[in-house]
């Protein structure tokens, strides 16, 4: 729950796999788009039972293990340089007990977890304030202990930058850390660094000593991209038995904040549509829709109504809203989603007619090789749940975007004058539709090619039930 605004935090609790767990939402924005959770001297924080030198990826007691379970995603490394080959985080140039070697273990030890739940998580690990005693840096062995350390396999590409974060994961599958750094900008596995002072933070602030919060940024030399990394941290570093160290406080508070922030910045498209048709018996029309991660809601404006919300029922993966329509009108219909936060998602409009289609003159011939659409009609249960199942041979539908099936009741006059009880559009990779039929009717299933300007192609039809 979101202390300040009473609204339930989007992630639902599972702030340690944040990136994963919203990619639906989250990946059409690129990097530099996020607002991301970081600490402040990262390299020095403590905590209860910590082992720095342990590699295993759900180890309480690493300081690296800690911080991402908590959502950060930016780590602010500060290195200092002992010797040849010895590396540790420092803080004033006073340097800690806490290995560069033991990071690259952690990263290592995480990404190759099995679980599919860490696909999606980048870190971003930002090395700045490099100190050697002898001022004697040793840039390019800096450089190769990581890129060479991280199996560059991890590493994102700068080049990347100009993708959002659904095409990183697309184009660099198993890449998941971006190293940056003030030096080697010429490296495409390193991206530049550009400090840019002291602002202020657009994020509420969690605590009032935090109205005035530092930001370190990443700047992406090709596209002069910002990203903001918002500090968490809720104290500075201090002295402990002569070693600088930081303690394990962290704002979990600003971390959802973040988050949030991050979802609200996400586009929230609208409905994507299934189905749609209209059931001349029951005078309803119904929509199926793919449902998206945050809809917990749809409104619904026609007939010049207004947008009011409709009841989903969950089926076979998908939202079914049923609305009840009298016949012969024709009318736009516009369907947005709303979610738990109160955002409004952009307007899927489409056009409706409950007029009974005019009757069919001529079919096709349904045993002729080329009209093979109609797979198989079958016919389950009795009474009022006596339902049969259109099967389509999706493989006779690659030249359209749509099929539309309607079902006839025979009368005694002949198809020509028969009244149309059913009509569905679906999509041409669906496998068919389920029709309520009543017990000892006849019918016609007429299948056609749609595509979105309304035309339709290639007429078949079967008949199926019995007469009266």
């Amino acid at each position: 729950m979101d202390r300040q605004s009473g609204k339930t935090i989007a992630t639902d609790g599972d702030v340690k796999h944040w990136m994963t767990s919203l990619h639906p939402l989250l990946g059409t924005l690129k990097l530099h788009e996020l607002k991301i959770p970081s600490t402040q001297h990262s390299g020095l924080i403590e905590c209860d039972g910590q082992q720095d030198e342990s590699n295993g990826s759900d180890s309480t007691g690493s300081p690296w293990g800690f911080q991402i379970k908590a959502g950060i995603r930016a780590l602010d490394l500060r290195i200092y340089q002992h010797e040849e080959g010895h590396w540790v985080f420092h803080y004033n140039n006073l340097p800690s007990l806490h290995s560069v070697q033991s990071l690259i273990d952690w990263c290592n030890a995480y990404y190759s977890a099995p679980e599919p739940i860490i696909n999606n998580e980048i870190i971003v690990l930002h090395i700045h304030g490099c100190f050697s005693p002898m001022d004697q840096f040793n840039d390019s062995q800096l450089r190769d202990l990581f890129v060479n350390g991280l199996r560059s396999t991890s590493l994102i590409p700068r080049r990347a930058a100009l993708l959002n974060l659904m095409q990183i994961h697309q184009d660099y599958p198993g890449k998941n850390i971006v190293l940056s750094w003030d030096r080697c900008v010429d490296d495409d596995l390193i991206w530049p660094y550009r400090w840019q002072g002291w602002v202020k933070t657009d994020v509420p602030a969690g605590k009032e000593h935090k109205a005035t919060l530092p930001l370190r940024l990443i700047c992406n030399a090709v596209t002069e991209c910002i990203s903001t990394l918002v500090v968490a941290n809720t104290s500075s570093p201090a002295m402990s038995a002569g070693q600088p160290s930081v303690c394990s406080e962290l704002d979990h508070g600003l971390i959802e904040k973040c988050i949030n922030y991050n979802l609200d910045a996400a586009p929230f498209y609208a409905p994507e549509l299934e189905q749609s048709g209209y059931n001349y018996i029951s005078e309803k029309f119904h929509l199926i829709i793919n449902p998206v991660l945050r809809t917990v809601q749809y409104q619904i404006d026609f007939l010049g109504r207004g947008f009011m919300a409709y009841p989903h029922t969950l089926s076979n993966g998908c939202h079914n809203i049923e609305i009840p329509v009298a016949r012969n009108q024709m009318f736009n219909l516009t369907v947005r989603a709303l979610d738990a936060r109160g955002k409004i998602s952009e307007s899927k409009m489409l056009s409706v007619n409950t007029t009974a289609p005019a009757p069919i003159v001529a079919f096709s011939d349904p045993s002729s090789s080329g009209n093979s659409k109609i797979k198989d009609i079958r016919i389950e249960g009795t009474g009022s749940d006596r339902v049969a199942f259109i099967m389509l041979d999706i493989n006779s539908f690659y030249d359209f975007p749509q099929v539309e099936i309607t079902v006839f009741r025979l009368q005694k006059e002949g198809i020509d004058n028969s009244p149309a009880v059913y009509q569905k559009l679906v999509s041409k990779n669906a496998a068919g539709a389920m029709f309520p039929m009543v017990e000892g009717g006849a019918y016609v299933a007429v299948v056609q090619g749609a595509d979105f300007g309304g035309y339709r192609y290639g007429t078949v039809w079967e008949q199926f039930g019995s007469r009266s």
